[in-house]
C-alpha cells in the first residue's frame, strides 16, 4: 500500500506549468470552489480543505478533518520525503485535522503530485469516518452535510448546525453588548485625544530647547515612529468608548473616525498653542491661542501636514478597528 517510487522528478517550472498540475489535482479530487481561496470536498468520506500559494515560492497545502485519535503515518512521509527531498513533503496533525505540505510542487510532475495525494488519502483511511453522512459533532451518521467556515471544514448535520448557529449568534451578541451611556464619555475621550496630541508639540519643542539650537536631524522613520505610536495611544481608548456606545452598528464607523479625528487634532494644536502662550506671558488665552494656530501651520505647511497625516492615520486606523462590530466564526 506504501507508495513504489516514480523517478518523475521535473526541474522548477513555470507558474502555467505549476496551474496546469495544481488544476489536475482539483479535477482529481473532485473540489468545489470554497471560501478564502479554498477547493473543498470529500475523499473517504473525510472533509478536505485544498490550497495554492501562487506566490514564489509556490506550495501546496491539503488540510484533512480527521477523527479524534488519528495518527499520522510517519513511515509513509519519511519514504516519500526520501524519495522526493526537493519537494519538500511534510505530514502533521492536531486535534481535528491532519496537514499536508509540498513546499515545492514545481519539483513534481501533475501525475506524482496527484498519486501523492491519493496515497496520503489511503494510508490515513482508518483516520476518516466509516459512515456516510458523519456527523463531527454528535458523531452520528447519514445527515452530516459539508460545511465550511473561514479554514474549517467538517460534515455536521441539521441539528447541529443550528445549534452551533445559534451558539454563534450568542456570543457576537455578547461581544458587541452596548450602552448607549458610554457617548457621556467622548468629550472626555476628545480632551484626552487633544492632550496626547498637543503633548507631541509639546514634546517636540522641548528637544529643540534640550539642544540649544532651531534645527536638529532626525531619521524621519524615528519622528513617524513616534507620531504613530501617540496615535495608536488615544486610538484604542477612544475607539473602545464609541465601540461600547454601540453608536457604530447605527453609523458609519469611517464616518465616525474623521469626526474624532476632527474634533482631536485642532483641539491639541488648540492646547500647544495655549500652553505656548502661557509659557512666554503667564497668561492662558484661548481666543490669541486659536488665532496662532494659523501661522503656525501655514509657516511649517508641508511637514506639519505629514505629522497630522500620520497621527490620523494611526489613531483613525486603531480606532476604526476597535469600533468596528465583531464578528464570531462559526465554529465546526
Amino acid at each position: 500500500m506504501l507508495t513504489s517510487k516514480i523517478s518523475e522528478i521535473v526541474t522548477p517550472s513555470t507558474q502555467s506549468c505549476f496551474d496546469q498540475a495544481f488544476a489536475e489535482l482539483v479535477r482529481e479530487l473532485n473540489a468545489e470552489v470554497g471560501d478564502g481561496g479554498y477547493y473543498r470536498g470529500l475523499v473517504a468520506r473525510a472533509p478536505f480543505l485544498l490550497k495554492a500559494t501562487r506566490v514564489e515560492p509556490v506550495g501546496i497545502f491539503l488540510k484533512v478533518r480527521c477523527l479524534p485519535g488519528c495518527r499520522v503515518a510517519d513511515a509513509w512521509q519519511e519514504m516519500v520525503s526520501a524519495q522526493y527531498p526537493e519537494a519538500g513533503i511534510k505530514v502533521e496533525r492536531d486535534e481535528s485535522y491532519i496537514y499536508l505540505w509540498i513546499d515545492d510542487p514545481c519539483r513534481l510532475s501533475s501525475a506524482v503530485m496527484v498519486k501523492l495525494v491519493g496515497e496520503f488519502f489511503e494510508v490515513h483511511a482508518n483516520g476518516f469516518p466509516s459512515i456516510d453522512g458523519y456527523c463531527y459533532v454528535c458523531t452520528k451518521g447519514e445527515s452530516g452535510v459539508l460545511r465550511q467556515s473561514a479554514g474549517s471544514i467538517a460534515t455536521i448535520c441539521p441539528n447541529c448546525m443550528a445549534a452551533r448557529e445559534h451558539q454563534k449568534i450568542s456570543e457576537e451578541r455578547a461581544a458587541n453588548s452596548s450602552s448607549v451611556g458610554y457617548l457621556a464619555y467622548f468629550p472626555f475621550g476628545v480632551l484626552i485625544g487633544g492632550v496626547v496630541w498637543g503633548g507631541f508639540w509639546t514634546l517636540y519643542d522641548a528637544a529643540f530647547l534640550w539642544a540649544n539650537t532651531d534645527r536638529l536631524i532626525f531619521p524621519m522613520v524615528a519622528v513617524w515612529l513616534v507620531i504613530f505610536l501617540f496615535g495608536m495611544a488615544i486610538g484604542w481608548p477612544l475607539g473602545r468608548i464609541l465601540f461600547n456606545s454601540g453608536i457604530a452598528r447605527k453609523i458609519s464607523p469611517m464616518a465616525i473616525v474623521v469626526l474624532a479625528m476632527v474634533l482631536v487634532i485642532p483641539f491639541g494644536e488648540l492646547l500647544y498653542s495655549a500652553w505656548l502662550i502661557y509659557w512666554a506671558s503667564g497668561y492662558f488665552d484661548l481666543g490669541l491661542a486659536a488665532r496662532a494656530i494659523i501661522p503656525f501651520a501655514v509657516e511649517n505647511g508641508m511637514q506639519i501636514a505629514l505629522y497630522k497625516l500620520m497621527f490620523a492615520l494611526a489613531a483613525g486606523g486603531v480606532m476604526f478597528e476597535t469600533i468596528r462590530q465583531k464578528v464570531v466564526r462559526l465554529r465546526l
